[in-house]
């Protein structure tokens, strides 16, 4: 499920990406960005990585958003074509 975050009158280029479908979202937004007439920016969110238990190495919570996250990077890359080269992707954190 994606959600677009809500704001005064107007919709906002950030869109959250919500369980599995990180991959499918990228791919949607790499193809809106790599059009001739589409956008130049977009922010993607996926929250949830706040989390204290159950990290395990292979199976737990951590290394399955970070394997969700290498789903859609490799997805936006996939759907970016040429446009990849032309690219910045900046995936940041804040911990603390």
């Amino acid at each position: 499920m994606t959600r677009r975050k809500k704001t005064k009158g107007r919709k906002s280029p950030l869109i959250r990406l919500v369980g599995l479908e990180a991959a499918a979202v990228a791919a949607a937004a790499g193809k809106f960005l790599a059009a001739p007439d589409g956008p130049r920016i977009a922010v993607l969110e996926a929250g949830g990585w706040d989390t204290h238990a159950n990290q395990g190495a292979e199976r737990g919570q951590l290394a399955n958003r970070l394997r969700g996250l290498d789903q859609a990077l490799s997805s936006l890359r996939t759907s970016l074509g040429t446009a990849w080269a032309r690219s910045a992707v900046l995936v940041v954190t804040e911990f603390g």
